[in-house]
Order: C-alpha cells, then structure tokens, then sequence
C-alpha cells in the first residue's frame, strides 16, 4: 500500500493551485515527491482544455470580471468557482490504462454522492450524472505515466456560470448537490467523503498534510485560506 498525501487548499485561485500541481507533478517525475490529492475550491473562473476552441463553445458572453484561461488538460470549456469541489490527483497511474483510471475516479464521486442518497450513473462522455443532467466533471491530463488535474464535483455551486458555455462541448444542462437535495451540503463533509473513497478505491494509506520533506516545505507553501469573493 503506497502512502498519499492530502492537501486541502480551501478558497485559492485557479493559477496558484496549478502552480502547486505542477510543483508535485515535476518532483514525482523526479522521485522526490509522494502522490498527493489537492482538494480545493475556486474563485470563479473558465478554463479550456487543449484541444477546445473556445470561440466556437461559448455561447454568449461571459460575466464581466471572470477569466477564461488555456489550460494543459484534456476536455473542453467549464466553469469552476465557490460552492464547487475541485479534486486534483496527482500521483502515478504507471500501472493503469487512461480509461481505467477515469473509471476508478468516477467511482470515488459516485461513493461518495451515494451517502447521501444520489443516484447517478455512468454515461460515454466521461463524468458522472444524474438522469439527464451532469454533476461531475473529468479531465486530466498524464506524462510519463503521471496524472494531474482531475476532476470538479457541483456541490453548492451557482450553475448559472454554466450558461454561457457549452460546458465539456456539451448541450446539457449541469446540476449540484444541492439543487438535487435542496439544501447546502457541507463541504468539509464532501471532501472528506472524496478523500476516504479514494484511498480505498485506489489503494493508499492516508498522510497528513504537514508531512513534507524538508525540502519541499517551501515550494509545497500552503496558499491563504481566503474567503470566497
């Protein structure tokens, strides 16, 4: 059983929690990192993978104020901000086929929607849903037998952002936990659920947060735990 490591960034910008991926992701290629699950939440932001054009994915304009960032995962065009649960692994996947490894990703939201009585299923485009709706979303991208970014769960999250974009090049519609349930999960507890369920499913043996090399403590600062904007 291989040791993972969790950090949980709370509210952070998008760029400084990929800054941190790419920190661990270049020290596991070099062996002096362990795999490390980032949890986290987002001041509102549009990312596009890198092989969407997003002129022809957005419908009207975007929110005044909000980016629209190129980013090196697969996948297309989506929102991320507060209210939703960013899940960020980046470990090796040296033993797994790409399909396998989403699949098994799949299942750690599935788990974890499960507790509080969600019925969802899996469809041919990656993610998981609800009926007709989609609740999560997956893109990653792998090197060298190494992922990183992962996967965005709704969970109290405003889907009003999702209406300007056909979000994962898709015209569907988004929903959350908490439009499904009507009221607001905490997301303490949903973490915490995710974190569990992917130890278990993927095998690990969980390691606090401040267990770093020394010399990593620097690189590996934890960001502000700001308030949501």
């Amino acid at each position: 059983m291989k040791d993972l490591r969790v950090v949980k960034l709370g509210y952070v910008d998008f760029e400084k929690a990929l800054y941190f991926q790419r920190a661990i992701f270049k020290r596991l290629h070099t062996k002096e990192s362990c795999d490390t699950l980032i949890l986290a939440e987002h001041y509102p932001v549009y990312t596009c993978g890198r092989s969407a054009n997003p002129s022809v994915l957005i419908k009207k304009r975007l929110p005044e104020g909000i980016n629209l960032t190129k980013v090196d995962r697969g996948g297309s065009i989506t929102y991320h901000g507060p209210g939703q649960l960013m899940i960020y692994p980046v470990i090796s996947i040296s033993e797994a086929t790409i399909g396998s490894y989403l699949k098994q990703l799949e299942l750690v939201i599935e788990r974890a929607l499960a507790v509080f009585g969600i019925k969802t299923h899996i469809a041919d485009v990656a993610g998981v849903w609800t009926g007709s709706k989609k609740l999560a979303s997956l893109g990653i991208k792998v090197s060298s037998g190494l992922t990183m970014h992962g996967a965005s769960l709704n969970v109290n999250c405003n889907l009003s952002f999702f209406e300007p974009i056909y979000a994962c090049g898709l015209r569907t519609k988004f929903t959350s936990m908490k439009e499904i349930l009507g009221y607001e999960i905490g997301m303490v507890d949903i973490a915490d659920l995710i974190m569990m369920n992917f130890g278990k499913i993927f095998n690990y043996r969980i390691r606090p947060r401040g267990v770093f090399k020394k010399s990593e403590r620097s690189e590996y600062a934890v960001f502000p735990q700001n308030k949501a904007k």
